[in-house]
């Protein structure tokens, strides 16, 4: 999957529902070559954002059009 397609699917929890938005950028770790954490930028008050940082190993589901995380 390219980071194109990731950046289109919404990130929502699966235990509250809650949705964090979409996804802004990837840590990846370098040397053994993998995503470590999706960074979301989820809005706050005022139009404000706040980042949100997600470890790869708690996405339950990557969908269609959705990614589902613990």
């Amino acid at each position: 999957m390219m980071y194109s397609e990731l950046q289109t699917k919404e990130v929502v929890s699966v235990g509250t529902g809650e949705r964090f938005g979409y996804i802004k950028d990837l840590e990846i770790d370098i040397k053994k070559g993998q995503i470590t954490q999706l960074i979301i930028w989820k809005r706050s008050w005022f139009q404000k954002y706040d980042e949100v940082l997600i470890a790869w190993t708690d996405i339950v589901q990557l969908g269609e059009d959705v990614i589902l995380v613990k």
